[in-house]
């Protein structure tokens, strides 16, 4: 667990806004950890998609251009096409070397 023991939810007594940049902070070590186990090829895009997905501020949560005013703002459909993407290149990837 990033986040420290004062900022969890059962201990925190202030309202959320006080405590984002604190979760911010977790949370950007567990994103960074989440990037580095993920394999070169899927990394960059898996890595923005879950930022969109799970962002701690419910303001920046959300694909952008869903944010922008061009879709629902908690829509999925742009993600579901994204993540069949990475999908098929994570299955080409694991075909091509339980092949060689």
């Amino acid at each position: 667990m990033q986040l420290r023991p004062e900022h969890h939810w059962e201990v925190w007594t202030e309202n959320y806004s006080e405590v984002l940049p604190y979760v911010r902070e977790a949370w950007d070590v567990v994103i960074e950890q989440f990037e580095n186990s993920l394999d070169q090829d899927i990394r960059e895009e898996l890595s923005n998609l879950t930022r969109y997905l799970t962002n701690p501020d419910p303001e920046m949560r959300g694909h952008p251009v869903n944010r922008a005013g061009n879709g629902p703002t908690y829509g999925v459909r742009r993600f579901s096409s994204r993540f069949e993407v990475l999908t098929k290149v994570a299955e080409r990837k694991l075909l091509s070397t339980t092949q060689s």
